[in-house]
C-alpha cells in the first residue's frame, strides 16, 4: 500500500505562572515541515533562543498529518521546552499493540496530575494507567497503539458540587505533567470524592487517596 503524503505541524503550548484549573492555554502554531527531522533541525535553534524561562507550563507538540485525509494525525511527538523530545503518541493505526506493564508507567492511579486538553489547563487525577499486557494480549486485534494513554478524571467545572458529575479525558504520558505545588485542598478533595469516589469510577483497590 502506498503510502499517503504528510507534513508536521509544530505547535508552542503555554499557560502563564500561577497555574490554576480552568485557566485558558496559548496555543499557537508555528509552522509546517516536511518530517520530524526538519522539526528537530529548526527546534534546536528556535528553543535555544527562546524566553521560556517563566514558572508556567510551556511545550510544544509536532503532529503528524496525513495530506487529503481530513483530520487524521499519523502521530504526534512532544518536545519539553528545551528541545528535548518528551514523548510520542500514536493516532492507533498500529495492531495488535501489546500493551503496557505498570511498572513503566510514570503516573499511578490516584497521581495528581496537570494536562491542556481543549486549549484550557486542567488539574486532575488518575484513573487508570494504559491497557496492561495480558488486557491487551486478551482482547488481541482489538488494542491499537492509541490505546497507550491514561484515562485522567477532572472535576465538572459547571456542576463542581454534583457528586454523580464528572469530566475524563484519555491522555498520553507526554501530555501529563506534575501538578503545581499549590493545589488547593478543596480541588484534592473533590477530585477524590468525586472521581475515584463516583459510581462511575468506584474507588481503586490499594489506593489509599488522592496524592
Amino acid at each position: 500500500m502506498t503510502k499517503r503524503p504528510t507534513v508536521v505541524e509544530l505547535t508552542r503550548v503555554a499557560v502563564e505562572s500561577s497555574l490554576r484549573d480552568g485557566r485558558g492555554a496559548f496555543v499557537h502554531r508555528l509552522g509546517l515541515f516536511t518530517s520530524f527531522d526538519k522539526v528537530q533541525a529548526w527546534a534546536r535553534k528556535r528553543f535555544q533562543t527562546a524566553s521560556d524561562d517563566g514558572d508556567g507550563l510551556v511545550y510544544y507538540r509536532a503532529d503528524e498529518i496525513v495530506l487529503d485525509y481530513a483530520g487524521r494525525v499519523c502521530r504526534s511527538r512532544i518536545y519539553e521546552r528545551d528541545g528535548s523530545i518528551r514523548g510520542e503518541t500514536s493516532g492507533g493505526v498500529e495492531r495488535p499493540w501489546g500493551g503496557r506493564d505498570s511498572a513503566a508507567c510514570k503516573f499511578r492511579p490516584g497521581d495528581i496530575v496537570g494536562l491542556v486538553p481543549n486549549d484550557v489547563y486542567r488539574i486532575g487525577v488518575v484513573l487508570a494507567q494504559p491497557v496492561p499486557p495480558e488486557e491487551a494480549r486478551r482482547l488481541g486485534e482489538m488494542v491499537t497503539r492509541g490505546d497507550d494513554v491514561y484515562l485522567v478524571g477532572l472535576v465538572n467545572q459547571d456542576t463542581p458540587l454534583d457528586p454523580d458529575r464528572y469530566d475524563h479525558e484519555h491522555m498520553a504520558e507526554g501530555e501529563l505533567f506534575d501538578p503545581p505545588p499549590d493545589v488547593p485542598e478543596e480541588l484534592r478533595s473533590a477530585l477524590r470524592q468525586r472521581c475515584l469516589g463516583s459510581k462511575d469510577f468506584p474507588p481503586w483497590p490499594g489506593v489509599p487517596g488522592v496524592r
